[in-house]
């Protein structure tokens, strides 16, 4: 409907002149903005209680979201400021590149440590500062990046903590303006200060990004009708003041595992897909905030760490949905999406990186994994009550919750997950809603009277029907933003997600995977220097996944049996 609706307003733009495109274009934008929310599948939830906005000096309400003009190439307003950074990613001692254009003559970076309270650990003032527009569309600046020149470099101290990073950069001349940009900084060696990693959410963030006219989702270029198949980490987040659309839901997650002590060590999706061998170092994974979109080698390694009795706290929705490619050393990601069957050069080479949805062929269907998948259309549904199947399973210990009680303020929102085809057969039916009301506007898109949602746990154990299983939990909450935003402090009943979100994480600590084995050593050497690939490398004897068992791989076995032997 969208398509078509954009197809119809931009025929009389056609060859009519760049400026006279981009304001029809923007009128478009505007004119749009019911359909422009509910398309990004983040409708903002109803307002139970003011946001707590003390933290947060000179911005917008919690919940406001920023549609940049610049989007669609017009002339830009004053003030304006935006940036990106080189990488997503930092270890201590390396060197932030900052990418910064700015209409104001200074502007200052402030780098704040995402959690509760957001306190600053460094600032730098009276930068120098230079307007660099957008690139043409011509040039393909969604795909091909801003590249704008480095505005600032910065090394970040050797003593700094891992954790989650908002680089806040606010105009210091003329009139005021602001933007951020997120970025993480890991641990040197991992697992050396968590066996937990919080797993950041940059790939759906990118997907969603329409900063240079596209994204996967939009089309602002009027000429062509075409979605990106590719996006580049390398231009400034359009959306939420510069962190990103699927923002909302993970640092609220984040947050709360630090302030109950938890300290997780933070990584990306290319810190994962990059190094398999990374996840050997934790025994809890937890996921935020909407991860639609992960690459095979990600996939795979979430399968590897399952079996080997790891496991996986998914505080979302709708994740598992989308396979990437990685390119140009991860600053490019690559989906196809509706398009690869015609489109994508790797149909027919390896149809295992093809770029389609995970339950297409080679089917891999999310649930089998998760235990629950997307349900269509759940974004066009009003939020509901999550509603408590079973008061004496463990995530309640410590609540008051009873059946038929609601977790926190109608947490079923934007996208929700449900019990698949391919799902455990045996699993705990935590909670569940049925959704009836349709967002106003949508009751003629919507070709169902109702959808459900549930979040589930089960283990890879003989009581859950895997004799074999070493006892991998997997906790999915089936709501894409609503158990973060329940989390906070503006949210009725956020006192118990608290201790929920607590109780899950901490069952899943206090029980780490099973040491290295005998077995798992003789099934090292039954594949030596055998030839292995996606998706079970050898039954997972080949732990760094580059496609041979050697001496890398009893390497990485070698430093697990000794970790718990110590």
């Amino acid at each position: 409907m969208k398509r078509t609706f954009l197809v119809f307003l931009c025929i009389p733009l056609l060859g009519t002149g760049r400026y006279l495109r981009e304001d029809g274009a923007r009128s478009i934008l505007y004119a749009t903005p019911l359909m422009l929310e509910a398309a990004e599948a983040c409708a903002r939830p109803e307002q139970a209680s003011e946001g707590n906005v003390s933290n947060w000096p000179d911005e917008p309400p919690i919940h406001r979201e920023d549609n940049t003009s610049t989007l669609l190439g017009v002339p830009t307003p004053t003030p304006y400021i935006a940036a990106y950074t080189d990488k997503k990613s930092y270890l201590p001692g390396e060197t932030i590149r900052f990418h910064v254009s700015t209409t104001a003559d200074t502007y200052s970076i402030e780098i704040r440590k995402e959690q509760w309270q957001r306190k600053v650990v460094a600032k730098a003032t009276n930068l120098p500062g230079k307007y660099y527009p957008m690139p043409p569309y011509e040039q393909q600046p969604w795909a091909t990046g801003a590249n704008w020149p480095v505005s600032y470099s910065w090394v970040i101290p050797q003593e700094w903590e891992n954790g989650n990073y908002l680089a806040l950069l606010r105009t210091t001349s003329g009139e005021y303006a602001y933007t951020y940009h997120p970025f993480i900084v890991r641990t040197r060696v991992p697992g050396s200060r968590s066996k937990i990693a919080f797993v950041t959410n940059y790939n759906t963030r990118q997907t969603y990004n329409r900063w240079g006219g596209r994204s996967m989702y939009y089309n602002e270029v009027p000429w062509d009708l075409h979605y990106a198949v590719a996006v580049s980490f390398l231009r400034p987040f359009a959306a939420s003041y510069g962190r990103g659309d699927a923002y909302w839901g993970q640092w609220e997650v984040s947050s709360q595992l630090i302030a109950d002590g938890f300290d997780p060590e933070f990584i990306t999706e290319w810190d994962i897909s990059s190094n398999p061998a990374i996840l050997r170092a934790y025994d809890v994974l937890v996921f935020a905030g909407h991860h639609e979109y992960i690459s095979r080698n990600m996939y795979d390694v979430l399968q590897a760490h399952h079996y080997r009795g790891g496991h996986l706290a998914f505080f979302s929705a709708n994740d598992i949905y989308w396979q990437v490619r990685f390119e140009d050393g991860g600053n490019t990601i690559v989906c196809y999406k509706s398009y690869a069957w015609k489109e994508d050069p790797m149909m027919g080479v390896d149809d295992s990186l093809v770029t389609t949805r995970w339950n297409q062929s080679p089917a891999r269907p999310a649930e089998a994994l998760q235990g629950i998948c997307y349900v269509p259309y759940s974004y066009l549904f009003e939020r509901e009550d999550f509603i408590v199947q079973d008061c004496s399973h463990f995530i309640f210990e410590g609540t008051p919750l009873q059946n038929g009680d609601a977790l926190g303020w109608k947490m079923a929102s934007c996208e929700t997950d449900y019990i698949g085809s391919k799902s455990p057969a045996i699993m705990d039916v935590i909670l569940t809603a049925r959704r009836e009301r349709v967002i106003a506007g949508y009751e003629n898109r919507v070709p169902v009277d109702h959808i459900d949602a549930a979040a589930v746990y089960y283990q890879d154990s003989p009581k859950y029907g895997f004799p074999t299983g070493r006892g991998g939990q997997v906790f999915s909450a089936g709501t894409n933003e609503g158990w973060g935003d329940c989390l906070g402090d503006w949210s009725a009943g956020y006192e118990t997600v608290r201790i929920v979100t607590g109780n899950i994480i901490r069952r899943m600590v206090d029980s780490p995977p099973p040491p290295v084995s005998l077995q798992d050593l003789a099934v090292l050497a039954s594949h030596w220097l055998d030839k292995c690939s996606s998706p079970n490398w050898c039954e997972y004897a080949d732990v760094d996944m580059n496609g041979t068992v050697n001496l890398a791989d009893f390497a990485h076995l070698a430093a697990s049996w000794h970790s718990v032997t110590e």
